[in-house]
């Protein structure tokens, strides 16, 4: 379901982001594709979800790299004192012209509460999946 509040090539462009799981093997999630990795580290994890989320650039606006780093590690502490496992990610557009974004994939983080987190960070969007490990788009406004 995409919202009228945002712009809907906006919505196209967070479609065709690729957002890269940052570990010792890394690898990329596309929304709506299964990603056998994926299926991998969630079982390793013991985790029935998992969500990708960034704090970067609020509302698609560009912040400041100081705003961002602040914002971002705010997020961090958020996932820490909810006791949530994350490993580094990072969004990108696959045409280069809207700059990557650090991101987080988070273990366990059950559909609602991403999105409050999202909410939270002023997001418009964020990626979640269940344990199919097909990443969704979730618009939040």
């Amino acid at each position: 379901m995409d919202s009228s509040e945002i712009d809907p090539a906006t919505i196209a462009a967070y479609r065709a982001a690729h957002y890269s799981v940052l570990t010792t093997e890394s690898f990329e999630l596309l929304v709506g594709e299964v990603s056998s990795d994926l299926v991998r580290l969630m079982a390793a994890e013991m985790a029935s979800c998992a969500a990708f989320i960034t704090a970067w650039n609020p509302f698609s606006q560009f912040a400041t790299a100081a705003e961002n780093i602040a914002a971002q590690d705010a997020l961090r502490g958020d996932l820490v004192a909810l006791g949530a496992k994350f490993i580094p990610g990072f969004g990108k557009d696959p045409s280069g012209l809207w700059p990557g974004e650090e991101s987080l994939l988070v273990f366990g983080l059950e559909l609602e509460r991403a999105r409050d987190l999202g909410i939270k960070y002023g997001q418009n969007a964020i990626l979640w999946t269940g344990l199919e490990a097909c990443p969704e788009l979730v618009l939040l406004r």
